[in-house]
């Protein structure tokens, strides 16, 4: 689990680092190796998170066009130029007053 968030942060990391949504203006060949590249690793992470989060790794599933459950303890490749179902936030926003008591 800990690997799996770790993953997870260096994707998060990596977006930001790499700007895709910036980078689309100058350079569109850039931004989607960068978009194909991070969806590959998010393939990768959903395998290895879905015993702890079943219905949140299906529901990524479906956006990335796989199976609900993956089929074996591998990244399932998604094939470049394929079309994504809804994109959308796969946990709800925390406020910080959530945190103050």
């Amino acid at each position: 689990l800990r690997t799996a968030m770790k993953a997870a942060t260096e994707v998060n990391f990596y977006l930001n680092d790499q700007e895709p949504w910036k980078t689309l203006k100058t350079d569109r060949a850039r931004a989607a190796t960068v978009l194909w590249t991070a969806i590959q690793a998010i393939s990768g992470i959903r395998v290895a998170l879905s015993p702890y989060l079943p219905e949140t790794t299906a529901s990524l599933g479906e956006t990335l066009g796989l199976p609900a459950e993956p089929e074996a303890w591998s990244r399932p490749a998604i094939e470049s130029g394929a079309r994504l179902g809804e994109v959308s936030p796969m946990f709800p926003k925390l406020e910080s007053e959530v945190f103050d008591d």
